[in-house]
């Protein structure tokens, strides 16, 4: 029997694909549909601003992504089976049809539940664990391609020969600067981390050009100035945040933030011998074990050094 997965959706694009790679790889698995309930999108930025809730887009609908919209006759599926009703079936010994599968623990990874008579798997969390993501990266890859008509300016930059020799930067300011309480979670890169970080690179590339990606469109910072390399501001080239996504996941060199937009550049890498980067620990506030959330394969420099 195919089963359904309802995943929820939420949070910037980073979060979305986290959302999306741990609920596709359970459709896929079950041989069932995913649908993606993006209610949390309708609530409007003033609600969220005073749950001191940073507003976000949906934007996994500019890729290849394979979903549905969740609709109402398929919420109507599920809905009844919560509360007393479902209760009382569960009395009569009467097959329960969804399963609930909802985060516990942030970077923990869970085993799912039993699913054998369920024909609907509702899911809903960060997912921010290796664990929950298809082996085969090469699926991911496809489903993160953005779509044809959005591509046109990503493909002239990457017709550039020079982009061999590029690095890009990624430096996450955003929320983590402006809400003090975002920032005591994540931390920020401190300037040695990426200091050091390019030192990665000094020894074993010839780099050319360094591309800053960043949410502070004019932001150099001073450990870039007076470098050899030419350095470039992506924010120059006028495009909107998926078609910059898209260009920093086809870069062969990345020095990441500890971001989840800049994560997955890395980790939907389109060069398969991409040399990545990666801060540690990710979170302040969490003493994530890095091999849970930092491929085997990256370079890993402490954050705060």
């Amino acid at each position: 029997m195919n089963k359904s997965v309802v995943a929820d959706v939420y949070g910037g694009l980073g979060n979305q694909l986290f959302q999306y790679a741990m609920a596709r790889n359970l459709a896929d698995r079950l041989g069932g549909e995913l649908y993606l309930d993006l209610s949390w999108f309708g609530i409007s930025g003033e609600e969220l601003v005073s749950a001191n809730v940073t507003p976000r887009k949906f934007q996994l609908n500019f890729f290849e992504t394979r979903f549905r919209n969740l609709t109402d006759e398929v919420r109507r599926r599920y809905s009844d089976y919560f509360g007393l009703y479902r209760k009382l079936l569960g009395r009569m010994g009467v097959p329960q049809k969804v399963t609930r599968f909802y985060e516990k623990k942030l970077f923990e990874f869970q085993k799912l539940p039993n699913t054998k008579k369920s024909e609907i798997l509702l899911v809903g969390g960060y997912w921010q664990n290796l664990g929950y993501i298809d082996e085969d990266i090469s699926v991911l890859r496809r489903d993160l391609k953005l779509k044809r008509e959005y591509r046109g300016p990503v493909d002239l930059l990457l017709k550039d020969d020079s982009a061999k020799n590029a690095l890009g930067i990624h430096i996450r300011k955003g929320d983590y600067v402006s809400n003090r309480e975002v920032g005591q979670i994540h931390g920020i890169c401190s300037e040695e981390y990426f200091i050091n970080a390019l030192r990665v690179f000094e020894k074993a590339k010839d780099i050319k050009t360094i591309h800053i990606f960043s949410d502070d469109p004019e932001f150099v910072p001073d450990f870039l100035r007076n470098r050899r390399e030419r350095i470039v501001k992506v924010s120059s080239f006028g495009l909107s945040d998926v078609q910059e996504f898209e260009l920093m996941r086809n870069f062969p060199n990345l020095i990441l933030s500890n971001s989840s937009y800049s994560w997955w550049a890395g980790f939907a890498n389109e060069n398969p011998v991409a040399k990545v980067v990666a801060p540690v620990p990710w979170f302040d506030a969490y003493p994530v074990e890095s091999t849970r959330l930092i491929p085997s394969y990256w370079t890993r420099v402490a954050k705060n050094a």
